[in-house]
C-alpha cells in the first residue's frame, strides 16, 4: 500500500516536472519578446465608415470625415459636445439642451456613431450612457457651426 502511494507521487512528480520545463521554455520566449525594442505604430486618424461598406473592407479604404455626411441635427449635437468637451453627456443632457426627446437624440447620436468613431462611451453613476468626444478629435473647425 505504501509502495502504491509512493508510485502515484512519483508519477505526479514527473508530470509536474514536465509542466515546469514547458513553462520554463515559455518564460524564456516571453523574456526574448520583452527584451526586443517596441515598435510604435502611428495612430491612424479617425475615419468615416459608410453604411454601404462591409466589414471585410480594409480600414485604409475608408474615407476621411466628410462633414456633409452629417445632417444639421447631427451637427447641432456635435456642437454641444464641442462646447462641453470636458463633460460626458447623456441622452437626457443633450435632449434638454436641444429641446428634443431623449429617444430622438439617441437615434441621432446612433447615426453619428455609425458614420464616424468620435466618442468614448461610459456608464455614469446614475446608470446612464454617457458620451465624450475622443481626445484626438479635431473636427470642430470643419463643421461650420456657429
Amino acid at each position: 500500500m505504501i509502495q502504491t502511494t509512493v508510485d502515484k507521487h512519483g508519477v505526479s512528480l514527473n508530470e509536474h516536472t514536465t509542466l515546469f520545463e514547458d513553462h520554463k521554455v515559455r518564460v524564456a520566449k516571453l523574456e526574448q519578446l520583452v527584451a526586443q525594442p517596441a515598435t510604435i505604430v502611428p495612430a491612424e486618424s479617425p475615419r468615416l465608415i459608410s453604411r454601404s461598406q462591409t466589414s471585410a473592407e480594409s480600414p485604409l479604404s475608408r474615407q476621411k470625415y466628410d462633414v456633409n455626411n452629417f445632417s444639421p441635427q447631427e451637427k447641432r449635437i456635435l456642437q454641444l459636445f464641442f462646447e462641453h468637451q470636458d463633460m460626458a453627456l447623456s441622452y437626457t443632457d443633450l435632449s434638454q439642451a436641444l429641446g428634443k426627446s431623449p429617444l430622438t437624440v439617441k437615434n441621432q447620436l446612433h447615426e453619428i456613431r455609425l458614420k464616424a468613431d468620435l466618442f468614448t462611451k461610459t456608464i455614469g453613476a446614475d446608470n446612464r450612457n454617457r458620451f465624450k468626444l475622443r481626445d484626438d478629435v479635431r473636427l470642430q473647425k470643419y463643421l461650420n457651426l456657429g
